[in-house]
């Protein structure tokens, strides 16, 4: 028993390492436990979102249950229970975008961050694979898989109504099925990379929406764009991970490739609001039925230098660096968020 209870010591130490390491916990500012109360331990832990435009707002999203933080420290936190499991958010202004499904049902909610309200839904029977606002609150774009047909579907809210309507003239029939979606809301600009590799890039200030599309070596898993939309990085299923100048007259040739080690899954990708860092999150893939570490690295991209690795206990869901760019959030399948602080890496990196 004696030996069993420490083998069981050991597997928890390691889950937990986060806390217990002194390396990792110089850097761990704050931890969030909300959004692990009144949910069962399995609950799986979906997206994570933060404002864009200083208005301090973080939220987190389980299956059962999304919360959201004023992080100015006015109000208390706030908890949502949509109506089927959560799948996405997006947060623009002062609105959170929630995306629940169950199936191909599928709820896509806005609410107002300071009445904390519903202000608009709409019902739709497709599959989601992303969902991103863009501009304001009044229209979203979901990206809908299901095989034969995949299309960005743009949804509208009538001035003074409650319920989007579908609009056509702006959605995108695609070829082939979507593995990633980003937006950058400053510039109307949507980016979807697809089964065969291929990168697009719409630009939905303009109708119809122009189109950049171009196909680097390699398939891609996550995109993430910077703030003013120039930089577009891709991280691919071998582990390497390309930044791209969006602006470029050819634009497949990298500005920088990072190497990332080993094959990896569950990956996700955030620039800093000031464009110089790129986190980077993801699982290293091991045998059939061994839990892997999750790690998170921060690179100063334009040198391919990493500034700052922590190993996780478990999948890495969730991955944003609040509005300021000083702290970097992220949330793994203990339901914690962990805020990370960028200014204390920044000093030790010499940055």
């Amino acid at each position: 028993m004696r030996t069993i209870a420490i083998a069981l010591g050991c597997l928890l130490l390691a889950a937990c390492d986060v806390y217990l390491d002194p390396t990792y916990r110089r850097y761990l500012a704050e931890s969030l436990m909300e959004l692990a109360d009144d949910i069962p331990a399995h609950d799986i832990v979906m997206d994570l979102a933060a404002s864009g435009d200083r208005r301090d707002h973080l939220a987190a999203a389980a299956s059962s249950k999304v919360i959201a933080w004023d992080r100015s420290g006015a109000r208390e936190p706030w908890s949502i229970h949509p109506p089927a499991d959560t799948r996405h958010l997006s947060m623009t202004g002062d609105t959170l975008g929630v995306v629940c499904a169950e199936g191909r049902y599928t709820v896509a909610q806005a609410y107002d961050l300071g009445s904390r309200a519903l202000v608009g839904s709409v019902e739709t029977d497709h599959t989601p694979m992303g969902f991103e606002f863009l501009g304001d609150d009044t229209t979203f774009f979901l990206a809908e898989n299901d095989p034969p047909v995949y299309r960005l579907a743009a949804y509208h809210r009538p001035e003074g109504q409650a319920v989007f309507v579908l609009d056509e003239q702006r959605s995108k029939s695609l070829d082939y099925s979507m593995r990633s979606m980003v937006g950058c809301a400053v510039r109307q600009w949507l980016a979807v990379t697809d089964d065969l590799g291929t990168i697009r890039v719409y630009d939905f200030s303009e109708t119809p929406a122009a189109e950049i599309s171009f196909r680097p070596d390699g398939r891609f898993q996550s995109l993430a764009f910077n703030a003013d939309c120039t930089r577009l990085a891709a991280l691919r299923m071998d582990g390497k991970l390309d930044v791209f100048d969006t602006a470029a007259a050819a634009p497949a040739s990298p500005l920088a490739t990072i190497e990332v080690e080993g094959i990896q899954y569950g990956a996700r990708l955030a620039f800093s609001p000031d464009g110089e860092l790129l986190a980077v999150s993801m699982s290293l893939e091991g045998a059939v039925g061994v839990e892997q570490p999750a790690f998170t690295w921060i690179y100063d991209w334009a040198r391919a230098e990493p500034i700052f690795e922590a190993r996780d206990g478990g999948c890495v869901y969730g991955l944003v660096f609040e509005a300021d760019g000083r702290r970097l959030a992220s949330v793994n399948d203990n339901h914690i968020i962990k805020l990370w602080d960028v200014d204390l890496i920044r000093a030790d990196a010499g940055r």
